[in-house]
């Protein structure tokens, strides 16, 4: 059986029926995806331009809370289809432009995979430190130099 509960936030539902769902969110504006994606992008910008440890430092800051680990694998996979929208010309930011050209088209969704597979991880509940350290090496390897 499954229920699909369609509300305009979450906060709307019971946190028992959230810790047991899987959350999509749906249209433009949803009030838990962060518009602001800087720190996702700095997230991936590391992944290119630098050291693993130091991905490895970033992405534990995700450690202490799951709701804030899901926005932020969310943010990433947002920031990374945004890169993708800029390598296939559909959309344009300067500020970006340096890391989509560092970028190839299945590098890009190769992450986004990735992330993907942490956000589900982190879903069920999977080991915090494991998840995490595991995204960090799949990440640098799909999108480092």
């Amino acid at each position: 059986v499954v229920f699909v509960l369609n509300c305009k936030s979450k906060t709307h539902l019971l946190d028992t029926i959230i810790s047991r769902a899987t959350v999509f969110y749906v249209g433009e504006n949803t009030d838990e995806v962060n518009e602001d994606l800087s720190n996702a992008f700095d997230i991936i910008n590391t992944a290119v331009f630098e050291s693993e440890l130091e991905l490895l430092i970033k992405i534990t800051a995700l450690s202490s809370e799951r709701e804030k680990r899901l926005n932020t694998i969310l943010e990433i996979q947002s920031a990374l289809r945004k890169l993708y929208r800029i390598k296939i010309g559909e959309e344009n930011d300067a500020d970006y432009n340096e890391l989509s050209e560092n970028l190839t088209i299945h590098k890009i969704l190769e992450a986004i995979d990735i992330s993907e597979e942490v956000r589900l991880a982190t879903l069920k509940n999977k080991s915090v430190k494991i998840t995490l350290a595991r995204f960090c090496a799949k990440l640098k390897a799909a999108l480092g130099r």
